[in-house]
């Protein structure tokens, strides 16, 4: 089972102390001293279709970075963190922001399948859709500030499997 994903807008010294964690429950313990208000974006349960259809949905680039494409800070543990650097989230929140919900949609087509599930797949593209909406504003206030994002998702032990990228 996928667990919440959530964004972290991070100043230089927050990005050190990530990269410095050497374990899940080192990261679990920073995450819990960030966020001041706008500086986390909650991504619920949509993370890991936001993170496929950016990823798989369209052609190589900032897209596929902006959930899973950072650096793996941390894995294990019922956590998957990685970071995007300042210099990149530019060129990420670029992206994000040129994606209209039709781009979404077809790239989110891109990962559902030949076989349409009619309501219930119109239902999870409007979910993701929204919880991008959050993705997108975090992305665009962190270039502004020239800040690293950190992307964080909570993971059952049997979705890690999943989440793995070819």
């Amino acid at each position: 089972m996928i667990g919440r994903g959530y964004l972290f807008a991070l100043r230089p010294e927050e990005v050190g102390m990530a990269i410095s964690c050497t374990s899940a429950s080192n990261l679990h313990l920073l995450l819990a001293t960030l966020g001041p208000a706008g500086q986390v974006a909650e991504l619920d349960k949509a993370w890991l279709a936001i993170d496929r259809c950016l990823a798989l949905g369209f052609p190589p680039g900032p897209l596929a970075w902006a959930v899973l494409g950072g650096r793996v800070v941390a894995e294990g543990a019922g956590l998957v963190a990685t970071l995007v650097p300042p210099e990149d989230v530019v060129a990420v929140a670029q992206a994000v922001e040129r994606i209209e919900e039709e781009t979404f949609r077809d790239g989110f087509a891109a990962i559902a399948g030949p076989e349409p599930d009619g309501e219930s797949e119109e239902l999870d593209v409007l979910y993701a859709w929204g919880w991008f909406q959050r993705l997108r504003a975090l992305y665009r206030r962190a270039a502004d500030a020239r800040q690293a994002v950190l992307f964080a998702g909570e993971l059952a032990q049997e979705a890690r499997a999943s989440v793995a990228r070819a």
